[in-house]
């Protein structure tokens, strides 16, 4: 049930968690040529949907998003900091 009441859309800071421990998952579960695929995949993934929230106008989605990926990229863990 995350999102804004009434709408498929999501706020920042949950588009933020949901694109970073989608990386953090893959990490955990996937093993050899799976995890590679599925890493790689990512920021693709993550710029359609970015597309996506754009179109529907709602850029802090878009951003929470990116800022997300390269969290979790740089495999950060824990509550987010700063923004």
């Amino acid at each position: 049930s995350a999102g804004v009441r009434g709408s498929n859309r999501l706020n920042r800071n949950q588009a933020y968690y949901f694109a970073r421990n989608r990386l953090r998952f893959v990490r955990r579960t996937f093993r050899g040529p799976r995890r590679v695929t599925a890493l790689i995949a990512q920021p693709k993934l993550v710029a359609y949907e970015c597309l996506k929230a754009v179109a529907a106008g709602n850029w802090p989605e878009a951003r929470g998003r990116i800022e997300g990926l390269i969290a979790g990229l740089r495999h950060r863990s824990g509550p987010r900091g700063g923004a």
